[in-house]
């Protein structure tokens, strides 16, 4: 958290992707601390016990998927209260948005599903369709082809 705060408060001067505002700033770590403590640990530990863990463990996996469907189900919510469709108020995405999208998008992978989250999956599919977004993706896929 406090490389992208760094990174936004010294290279984001025109408040692109950060916020203008103390209250938006403010907003921007509450999303971002949730991102970190909680709905990436979570989708994280999802892919740790359907995939590498030695030793099946129903039990711990259905623990950790209960709580990244209740990681959707709060960020529904939020995205439901906001007009324009993005984590945060504003008529544009934020760093939120991009914060969250490489945990999300593993959603597939890690066994979720986004059907009782269509403001999540409409969300998704609108951060994955950024120009930005997807020359990210494309730069890493050369990386991974070099």
């Amino acid at each position: 958290m406090a490389c992208i705060n760094y990174l936004l408060r010294n290279y984001d001067t025109d408040d692109k992707l950060g916020a203008s505002s103390e209250a938006g700033r403010v907003e921007i770590d509450q999303w971002t601390s949730f991102l970190i403590s909680t709905m990436g640990p979570m989708i994280g530990q999802c892919n740790w016990f359907r995939h590498y863990n030695a030793v099946k463990n129903d039990d711990a996996y259905k623990r950790y998927e209960a709580q990244a469907y209740r990681c959707f189900g709060v960020l529904e919510v939020q995205l439901e209260s906001h007009e324009g469709g993005w984590v945060i108020t504003g008529e544009n995405h934020s760093v939120v948005d991009l914060h969250f999208e490489p945990w999300i998008r593993q959603y597939g992978y890690a066994g979720l599903s986004l059907d009782e989250y269509p403001k999540v999956k409409g969300w998704l599919d609108r951060v994955q369709g950024l120009p930005e977004v997807i020359k990210a993706y494309e730069m890493v896929k050369a990386g991974e082809e070099a």
